[in-house]
């Protein structure tokens, strides 16, 4: 679908395994892989809003993390070009982090 896609540029976000990402770049050799680093406080909080069953306890979180160790999620967050530690969640703060994600994978942001 990615290759169907008008524009340079696409968005992938999820991956857990090195081998989602080594058959992507097989397609797309000249990938940028962003790693998004959100801290456990945060990601617990959206968790929580998000008030899916089964979903609303410190536990189900560091369950799924261990889960998504073993799976192979650090080895991809091992293979990046940028990291962004996004601070705040107004717009503000999305638009640092972006404008660093741009610069770095040298993308000519949009005009404004």
């Amino acid at each position: 679908e990615m290759a169907k896609a008008p524009g340079d540029v696409a968005i992938v976000e999820g991956f857990r395994t090195r081998a989602d990402l080594i058959e992507l770049r097989k397609v797309f050799p000249n990938t940028t892989v962003i790693e998004v680093e959100v801290g456990t406080e945060r990601r617990y909080a959206r968790l929580l809003a998000r008030g899916r069953a089964g979903e609303d306890n410190a536990a189900y979180l560091r369950g799924r993390d261990r889960a998504e160790v073993r799976r192979g999620v650090r080895d991809v967050m091992r293979e990046a070009s940028v990291r962004i530690r996004p601070r705040g969640n107004d717009l503000e703060a999305l638009d640092r982090s972006l404008t660093r994600v741009l610069r770095v994978a040298k993308i000519q942001s949009p005009p404004r």
